[in-house]
C-alpha cells in the first residue's frame, strides 16, 4: 500500500537545485515500496513540466514535496521539514501552492549562486534528506504531523 507521495522537484543540470531529484532517485535506489515518488535525476520535476508531472500524484495520501530554496536568511545547506503546503518555482515566479509537507534546503543566497554550489554538498545534503524521507515513511511518522 503507498503511504505518500514524494514529490521532488528541481533541475538536475543545475547543481544548486539538483537536491530534488537527487532525493528521488536515492529513495527509489532503496527500493522504497511505501511512497509514490515523482522526480529524480532521469526523469525530473521542472518548470517545463510540472502540471504534466504532477498528474502522478496519487490522490488521498499526504504529499511531501522536496525542494531547494535559495536562502536569503536562513543558513545554507540545511534542510527542514514543515507542515503545509510550498510554493514551488519562485524563481520563476512560482506555481500554486502544492503538498501536505515541505522538505525543503537552502544550497545557494542568490540565483547565480545555485550554478557554482560545490557537488559533494549537495550529495551530503540530498544523502541527509533522504536518511530523514527513509525513516518517516518506514515507520509511517506523517500521522504524528496531521
Amino acid at each position: 500500500m503507498t503511504y505518500c507521495n514524494v514529490l521532488c522537484l528541481g533541475d538536475p543540470e543545475v547543481v544548486g537545485d539538483s537536491v530534488g531529484p537527487l532525493v528521488g532517485s536515492m529513495l527509489k535506489q532503496r527500493g522504497v515500496q511505501a511512497a509514490n515518488i515523482v522526480g529524480d535525476l532521469a526523469n525530473p520535476v521542472n518548470r517545463a513540466n510540472y502540471h504534466d508531472r504532477i498528474n502522478e500524484l496519487e490522490a488521498d495520501i499526504p504529499t511531501i514535496v522536496v525542494d531547494a530554496h535559495l536562502a536569503k536568511k536562513a543558513p545554507l545547506f540545511y534542510y527542514s521539514f514543515l507542515k503545509g503546503a510550498t510554493v514551488p518555482g519562485i524563481l520563476h515566479g512560482g506555481f500554486e501552492p502544492i503538498g501536505d509537507f515541505a522538505m525543503r534546503c537552502w544550497t545557494a543566497r542568490e540565483p547565480l549562486d545555485l550554478l557554482t554550489v560545490e557537488e559533494a554538498v549537495v550529495q551530503r545534503l540530498a544523502r541527509d534528506m533522504t536518511t530523514a524521507l527513509l525513516d518517516l515513511i518506514n515507520n509511517q511518522q506523517l500521522k504524528e504531523y496531521i
